[in-house]
């Protein structure tokens, strides 16, 4: 959230669909410990990261950077992963 500035009305619904996109993309990627994820929902919880990013989320550009460094789900790809801890840094 802006600090010191009244957020639009625009800038508030950005806002909310990057934490909702998050949320639901974390319900998803932890909804079965233990278990693998088929690849419809592993290609959605990537698909909602992104979306959240795209919104400038630095929750969902973290958990994009944990999936690619540790290979969760998809082929391990440092720089990837350091793209996105990058851009969430940045934030």
């Amino acid at each position: 959230m802006k600090a010191n500035k009244q957020m639009t009305e625009r800038e508030q619904k950005r806002e909310n669909d990057a934490e909702a996109y998050c949320i639901k993309a974390d319900f998803k990627f932890f909804q079965i410990e233990g278990n693998e994820l088929p690849k419809s929902t592993i290609t959605e919880v990537i698909d909602l990261y992104r979306k959240s990013a795209w919104y400038n989320n630095s929750k969902a550009m973290m958990a994009l950077g944990k999936i690619y460094e540790e290979g969760l789900y998809v082929k391990q790809d440092n720089n990837e992963s350091l793209k996105w801890y990058q851009n969430a840094a940045e934030n």
